[in-house]
């Protein structure tokens, strides 16, 4: 079933706003009704666009509670040799979670601006870097598409070796459980581990609420060439176009991956 917002309540929005540009090209009211009338549109548009936000934040839960309980079944099937059904379940919960990527198009066509924007294109670029999965801290694949209607996306360059960043982890960890996923944060996980094992150790052992990138895969991935710092643990916060909004370890500064966590902290409020 496709998520929307209530056809109701946009086609109420479009006749509003319709009846506010009647009466403003009226020549019967006065310099005072126009700026109360200009309020009330801005008003408006503040309200319409923390609908969508809410819109995006409530879908996003919804569809990461769907990519949970696909994850069991398709690492079942891969552990049983099954990769025919592990793929069709792929398949149906791609179906699934595109089905919810934007509003209806008789939901768009009454009041098109509350409808979502698409994803990003900076996302898009890291999504066709990452590849078509990542990794939960259990070692089950989940679609890479999950970061594409985030706000922003944390990359996280770290290792379990490195004592610095078993002291940082923990607070990026609270700051996603309790406020990260519902402000529309993704964090990416990129390791320096000396092995997939000893990604894995450290991402169960840390308590790792987000996902990562294959440990196979992160040198072809391009991602450390184009980001990564000369130690860890390094942050770089993507916005929303893509750009890199703060970062640790920079030439022309001395911030530290906490730094970037606070910047995301401000971000967000």
């Amino acid at each position: 079933m496709r998520l929307q917002p209530s056809t109701t309540v946009l086609c109420v929005l479009a006749c509003s706003a319709a009846a506010l540009a009647a009466v403003i090209q009226s020549g019967s009211i006065t310099e005072r009704d126009r700026t109360r009338l200009a309020a009330a549109r801005q008003t408006h548009g503040a309200e319409v666009e923390r609908a969508t936000n809410a819109w995006r934040v409530n879908v996003d839960r919804a569809n990461r509670a769907l990519e949970r309980a696909y994850a069991d079944l398709i690492e079942r099937c891969e552990r049983r040799g099954d990769t025919e059904t592990a793929e069709s379940l792929r398949t149906e919960l791609r179906d699934a979670i595109a089905s919810t990527a934007a509003p209806g198009p008789d939901a768009a066509q009454a009041a098109a601006p509350a409808s979502p924007p698409p994803a990003p294109a900076g996302f898009v670029e890291l999504r066709r870097m990452i590849g078509d999965t990542l990794v939960d801290a259990r070692g089950s694949t989940v679609p890479a598409d999950r970061i594409a209607g985030n706000r922003y996306v944390l990359l996280y360059f770290s290792a379990g070796w490195c004592g610095p960043c078993k002291a940082f982890t923990p607070q990026l960890a609270q700051f996603y459980t309790e406020r990260g996923a519902k402000a529309g944060v993704e964090v990416i996980f990129i390791s320096s581990d000396r092995s997939a094992d000893d990604m894995a150790q450290y991402m169960q052992g840390s308590g790792m609420p987000w996902l990562a990138v294959p440990y196979a895969r992160v040198p072809e991935t391009g991602i450390k060439a184009k980001w990564a710092a000369r130690g860890i643990p390094h942050a770089v916060l993507l916005g929303p176009d893509g750009k890199v909004l703060s970062a640790s370890q920079q030439p022309d500064s001395n911030k530290h991956a906490s730094d970037v966590l606070q910047d995301l902290r401000k971000l967000v409020g």
